[in-house]
């Protein structure tokens, strides 16, 4: 009788993980265990990242939306509700000028806007709404400015394929998309556009104005630019007309960018100078998940916070 090694079982969510991890072009050894251990567990559909409470990968799908025009596509979220009306944050630059623009959400049901996008305090943040029978939850708002190390979730619909692919509009709020890092910089004064918060996570085109969450799954700001951009051309230049520094723009420039969510809410924006963190060299990253049939939702229990029309004409620049 011949006798086999005994091997030990690996559990699949691990393999099934790292595998994920490596298509997202995310080196193996360079996940350290907490890394790998975050991704495993968003296999179960819940994260643990260090530092943070249990998130729930499903509701920060749920309140994730994405806005489409006739020729682009971004993303954004749901913030509030009044009876049938839904309140979506997104950024001014993806609906700006645009045509025909409808927002698709997490059923893939797809929903016209009952008014014309409004600008939120000359920064690049933009409310939409729409309306719609169906009950759809809406994110909590942090009631505090995050803090630099601290977790943060990026989410959002890429428009291209990776690698530089055809577009992905037509796949609808399949390519889903959820990463995770940590907040990398806060900013003593906003950037042109608003952008005042800088994190790790990697995100894309079509990425811009999707949620930024932090380990608690409330909104901490929204998506607004890719790492990396070339710092001529005023990129990274201050509202007041100043520059940063060159220790600041080294961060900044590593940075992705965010308008946080204190223009919407009203908080305070962040004061003294500005603080930093260095990012982590490999991020880990979430892949979409797989899309399954939906049970029916139940909005998340909080308190409406409906803004009304003159208050956002008090926001508009």
């Amino acid at each position: 009788m011949t006798h086999r090694p005994h091997l030990a079982k690996i559990p699949i969510e691990l393999v099934s993980s790292l595998l994920l991890a490596l298509s997202w072009g995310i080196s193996a050894e360079g996940l350290t265990a907490p890394a790998i251990d975050t991704v495993a567990k968003f296999g179960d559909r819940t994260a643990q990242s260090p530092n943070t409470t249990a998130v729930d990968e499903t509701q920060l799908r749920r309140v994730t939306v994405r806005v489409v025009s006739s020729d682009a596509a971004g993303s954004g979220a749901i913030v509030d509700r009044s009876n049938d009306t839904y309140t979506v944050l997104t950024n001014w630059h993806v609906v700006e000028n645009r045509q025909n623009l409808t927002v698709l959400t997490h059923d893939g049901h797809r929903h016209s806007l009952s008014v014309e996008p409004r600008r939120i305090a000359g920064v690049d943040m933009a409310v939409v709404r729409f309306r719609s029978s169906r009950q759809y939850p809406v994110v909590p708002l942090a009631e505090n400015l995050p803090q630099v190390g601290e977790t943060a979730y990026a989410a959002g619909f890429p428009l291209y394929e990776r690698g530089g692919g055809p577009m992905t509009i037509d796949r609808g709020i399949t390519n889903f998309t959820l990463n995770v890092g940590e907040v990398s910089v806060l900013l003593d004064r906003p950037l042109l556009g608003g952008y005042q918060l800088g994190y790790t996570n990697p995100i894309v085109v079509g990425m811009s104005g999707g949620p930024i969450f932090n380990g608690r799954g409330e909104l901490i700001g929204l998506n607004a630019r890719t790492s990396g951009r070339d710092p001529g051309f005023s990129a990274y230049q201050y509202r007041d007309g100043s520059s940063p520094t060159p220790d600041e723009l080294e961060i900044v420039q590593s940075s992705s960018l965010g308008v946080p969510i204190h223009y919407y809410t009203g908080l305070s924006p962040v004061s003294s100078t500005p603080t930093v963190s260095p990012p982590p060299r490999n991020p880990a990253t979430i892949a979409p998940p797989v899309v399954r049939p939906q049970t029916p939702l139940t909005p998340v229990s909080r308190e409406p916070q409906t803004v009304r029309d003159e208050d956002l004409n008090s926001l508009q620049e």
